[in-house]
């Protein structure tokens, strides 16, 4: 599991990510000084360049202060790579508070679980790259 703890500010936390595509991930964050009782949350993974999104999750809030992010090792059978990622904070009424921290969220590939790393278009389908080559 990856844990952080962020003293309470009203700053933007920044913190790199980085996990093994198609294994389990769990990841806490520790808010020292934070009362999110009644709070929601939001956590997009995206690409980099085309701002497509990769992955989605439901943060969970343990106690006041602990948020924590988990998905199964199927879930995270994505293309390994380099994105972008933030979570939000939702008030009670539903008003999309501010991000809490953001950062690069590295996908690399599993040796012992590897799968063809397909790049999909944004309907799912495959990208298909030519390359010229001059003789």
């Amino acid at each position: 599991m990856i844990s952080n703890t962020f003293a309470s500010s009203d700053n933007i936390h920044s913190f790199d990510i980085t996990c093994k595509r198609g294994d389990t991930f769990s990841a806490a964050f520790t808010f020292t000084g934070k009362d999110y009782s009644g709070y929601s949350f939001r956590c997009e993974v995206r690409d980099i360049i085309t701002r497509r999104l990769i992955l989605e999750y439901t943060p969970i809030l343990s106690g006041t202060n602990i948020i924590t992010l988990n998905k199964s090792a199927s879930q995270l059978a994505v293309p390994a790579g380099t994105y972008n990622y933030d979570i939000a904070v939702i008030d009670p009424d539903g008003i999309v508070d501010t991000d809490i921290v953001k950062g690069k969220f590295i996908i690399s590939d599993d040796v012992s679980n590897n799968t063809a790393n397909v790049l999909l278009d944004e309907n799912g389908e495959p990208i298909l790259v030519t390359v010229p080559i001059n003789l």
